[in-house]
């Protein structure tokens, strides 16, 4: 690397430094600019190129953490496995060992992601659009769909479906 080079990376690192404080601070693009005698452009740019280094190093450390994690759970689903195989300990706690493993592997499923959210459409009356004029039944009518899509028949309230008494008034 040149020398010219070598100083315009330090100077741009340098710079880097002082808008990242800057900008920690909750300084504008603009007063940075002017106080570090750049143009607003650079100052963009310089956030850009930190934010993309922020952003990777966030995903490394949730990487290390994540990585980190199942390991641990490898450890505890081999120790519990050797207890739910141990033909000399009683059929509680092998039975308890193979729940805990259970447990384990829910874990570790939910730590990589693979229950994935559920989508719900909540419509009006009949599947149709919610109406803006008839809005207290349609509420109601929207959380007795909720709620029977979580499973539930009926709201806290002693029995009486989720939008009763919403509607009235």
């Amino acid at each position: 690397m040149s020398g010219r080079r070598a100083r315009t990376d330090t100077t741009i690192a340098d710079r880097r430094r002082q808008v990242a404080v800057l900008y920690a601070r909750r300084k504008t693009e603009e007063t940075i600019a002017v106080e570090l005698n750049v143009a607003q452009s650079t100052v963009s740019r310089d956030i850009a190129a930190l934010k993309q280094q922020w952003r990777k190093a966030a995903a490394e450390d949730i990487a290390d953490v994540i990585a980190q994690e199942l390991a641990e759970l490898d450890a505890s689903e081999a120790n519990l496995a050797e207890f739910a195989e141990d033909a000399g300990a009683t059929a509680s706690t092998r039975i308890a060992a193979e729940v805990a493993r259970l447990k384990v592997k829910d874990h570790r499923a939910k730590l990589l992601g693979m229950y994935a959210a559920q989508r719900l459409q909540v419509t009006g009356k009949e599947d149709g659009p919610i109406s803006l004029t008839d809005y207290r039944s349609e509420l109601a009518a929207a959380l007795d769909k909720v709620i029977a899509a979580r499973g539930d028949e009926t709201a806290p309230d002693k029995g009486k479906p989720a939008g009763s008494g919403v509607a009235e008034g």
